[in-house]
């Protein structure tokens, strides 16, 4: 029976084209998705054991909040693929508010923690001192991104129950690419780094002049400032 069942499905050029449709970039966007730490784990190699192994065991935490990102998505995904199939916008809107929601209560639990206790999350998956503090400085500032990372997965979730997953397919080709060239740049410092870098040194060079005294300040007062101001000399 279920040989026959599946002989029919095998010949339904209609079902195969809408399965192949749906299945095909969602597949390729979760390998795009993949190879992105991939990328950042080749160029950050490049720095040294120490650098790596801190980017590495700050990113199983933040792998921790993408798991429950995904989890919260995969349940509405259902929810959402039925309304579709009824052609029910309404309620598809309703739920991704819901998943929306929901994500960013994960997502204000876990980015707090990593932005005001980052010392501690990389005690736990380390001893070694200097990569607790660069895996802690690395986890603080990707711990902005977890508002993004939980919209993106939201939207992207609502986009394919609703047949349309080339659209975060390309959104995440996109996406890899950007952060292979911004990593190429800010890594090994490329292109226009030490353009900003130069401009950055020349504000900061203003601003220290700015706050040092006139020269005059340091000249000895004359007789008259002497008088004026009870000027006694040792």
């Amino acid at each position: 029976m279920c040989k026959l069942k599946s002989g029919i499905i095998l010949k339904d050029k209609v079902f195969l084209k809408a399965m192949l449709t749906l299945a095909i970039p969602i597949a390729l966007q979760n390998l795009i998705t993949t190879s992105l730490n991939l990328v950042d784990n080749l160029m950050i190699g490049k720095l040294g054991e120490t650098p790596i192994a801190a980017v590495g065991l700050a990113n199983q935490y933040f792998f921790i909040f993408t798991l429950c990102i995904m989890g919260i998505n995969a349940g509405a995904n259902i929810f959402m693929a039925q309304f579709w199939g009824k052609k029910n916008v309404k309620d598809i809107k309703k739920m991704l508010g819901i998943d929306i929601t929901i994500g960013f209560i994960a997502t204000i639990i876990f980015g707090l923690a990593a932005f005001v206790f980052p010392h501690k999350i990389m005690g736990i998956l380390s001893n070694d001192m200097e990569v607790i503090y660069l895996g802690s400085q690395y986890l603080r500032i990707v711990s902005i991104s977890t508002i993004f990372v939980n919209l993106s997965q939201c939207l992207s979730s609502a986009l394919r129950s609703t047949g349309q997953p080339s659209i975060p397919m390309y959104a995440s080709l996109i996406g890899v690419l950007c952060n292979a060239v911004l990593n190429w740049v800010f890594i090994f410092g490329n292109l226009w780094f030490h353009f900003i870098e130069a401009i950055l040194r020349r504000i900061k060079k203003l601003f220290t002049r700015r706050q040092k005294p006139p020269a005059w300040h340091t000249l000895p007062p004359d007789e008259e400032d002497r008088k004026k101001d009870g000027y006694k000399r040792n």
